[in-house]
């Protein structure tokens, strides 16, 4: 294992601060976007060294994101104070959808441009996870919903491309979003 992490280094730092990101996100603690921001910038070099160019743009989207989310959890409710978790506003969801399916429709033609690999599959796991992520920031409560379905697509990529770690932390956010989608539920209906 230390030989894979040794020759792997971007794998293994993206893999742990990720961990961290999406753990402390579950777990609504605002310090998850300062995580995301770190795995943002190792995960786009690993990526790159892929050729999954869907993710590695994904992690300049996560990084900008993060600042947005850190913004949104602190100031974004009422009288500039936390923002509250809610479920999706019936008015945002086709928009969000839209945003999404333009996303995917456009990665599919700049990732055969840029000669990507596993194109559809890499075009339809970032269109989600930039749904997801908007959902996120805005805590909708279904966002969780979302990454479950991209995280079980990221698996099977990410067990097709041999990166191991990926597919394991992967299989974890799987966990952690159905932890996360229990807890956020929870908070919700406590108000």
């Amino acid at each position: 294992m230390w030989a894979y992490i040794q020759q792997n280094p971007y794998e293994f730092g993206g893999f742990v601060t990720s961990l961290l990101c999406v753990w402390l996100n579950a777990r609504e603690n605002v310090w998850g976007w300062g995580w995301a921001i770190v795995s943002a910038v190792l995960s786009a070099k690993l990526f790159y060294d892929q050729r999954l160019f869907g993710d590695m743009y994904l992690q300049f989207f996560f990084a900008a994101s993060a600042v947005y989310g850190i913004y949104i959890w602190r100031y974004g409710g009422t009288k500039a104070t936390e923002s509250d978790i809610i479920y999706t506003p019936k008015s945002e969801i086709i928009w969000i959808w839209s945003i999404g399916v333009v996303c995917f429709l456009l990665l599919i033609a700049l990732l055969f441009q840029v000669k990507g690999d596993a194109v559809y599959v890499d075009a339809l796991t970032t269109s989600l996870s930039i749904i997801a992520q908007v959902m996120m920031a805005r805590k909708y409560v279904e966002n969780w919903i979302v990454w479950i379905v991209a995280n079980l697509l990221y698996v099977g990529l990410y067990t097709y491309k041999g990166m191991w770690l990926y597919m394991v932390l992967y299989a974890i956010f799987i966990v952690l979003a159905v932890y996360g989608y229990r807890n956020w539920q929870s908070k919700l209906q406590k108000k």
